[in-house]
């Protein structure tokens, strides 16, 4: 890195690589998804509560023919919303970390090089 802006590039490509990776993952979720012919087989709270973190009573209402297919769709829900999770907040601070950085080494390029008298 030679100069403030090489800093500052390096941080837009931050953003625009973590938009990247979310808008990746986020069609990776949604071919992962329930079919909608098997989701039709079940009630629309059981679909619902099966994407949930926590919730387990929706598996005891779910054939074991269809069970892989539910958990497919919800692992790759949780994987989507932890990248969401994740990325949305430390890819700001990254960027403002990144950012500031260029602004202090930009200041102290200024420092060094005013005319003294």
């Amino acid at each position: 890195m030679d100069s403030p802006n090489d800093l500052l590039q390096l941080a837009h490509g931050v953003v625009i690589g973590s938009v990247v990776v979310v808008v990746l993952i986020a069609i990776w979720a949604i071919q992962g998804r329930i079919p909608r012919d098997v989701a039709q087989r079940y009630p629309s709270h059981v679909v619902a509560r099966s994407a949930r973190l926590f919730a387990e009573e929706w598996r005891a209402l779910v054939s074991p023919n269809d069970m892989p297919i539910f958990l497919k769709a919800r692992s790759r829900r949780i994987v989507l919303m932890f990248a969401l999770v994740v990325l949305g907040s430390h890819v700001p601070l990254a960027y403002g970390f990144l950012e500031s950085m260029s602004q202090a080494w930009q200041c102290h390029i200024d420092a060094i090089s005013w005319p003294r008298h």
